[in-house]
């Protein structure tokens, strides 16, 4: 059982079951859920295998084993987002998905794109290459880390300009 956002989705919560599906963290507990998150075990695992597996005989497995599966998993996930298989990419991780984005827009130079200090930094620097490779215009909103929903708003709405192609929230 995943755990939940309330005390009463809390409660059927098996913590100590929680804390044995991660690696133990020693002397220091690492809380970032990000890019240096530790994957539960059962996922190193299959990491792991996938790799061994692919090592044993890498033009083989690699592109007949694991290779021959995409379509099949791209199914999937498209059933479990409601899309077609065709619209499903895969990536190495949410960074590369996310330039991939940045940079399947279509942008001229001089076209404006709003972004926050608080964005993720690999969304920031993708921003900035467009910005240096083809003079597209990034322009950061301001405001505090605390501020409301209506504030932040309010920062955004007063930095569209006429240019202005995207908001990256």
């Amino acid at each position: 059982m995943l755990a939940g956002t309330t005390c009463e989705m809390n409660a059927g919560v098996d913590w100590a079951q929680v804390r044995e599906s991660y690696p133990a963290q020693h002397p220091l507990l690492n809380l970032n859920n990000a890019a240096v998150s530790p994957p539960p075990l059962v996922v190193e695992q299959a990491v792991i295998d996938a790799y061994r597996f692919v090592s044993k005989n890498p033009d083989i497995n690699m592109w007949t084993g694991l290779d021959a599966k995409l379509p099949d998993i791209k199914r999937q996930l498209a059933t479990l987002a409601d899309c077609c298989a065709e619209e499903i990419a895969l990536n190495r991780n949410a960074s590369e998905g996310l330039s991939v984005a940045i940079f399947g827009i279509a942008l001229s130079a001089g076209e404006r794109v709003l972004v926050s200090p608080w964005d993720y930094p690999s969304a920031l620097g993708g921003w900035q290459q467009r910005q240096t490779r083809e003079g597209v215009v990034v322009d950061t909103v301001t405001f505090d880390l605390l501020a409301s929903d209506e504030e932040i708003v309010a920062a955004y709405s007063s930095a569209i300009r006429p240019a202005t192609r995207v908001l990256h929230t």
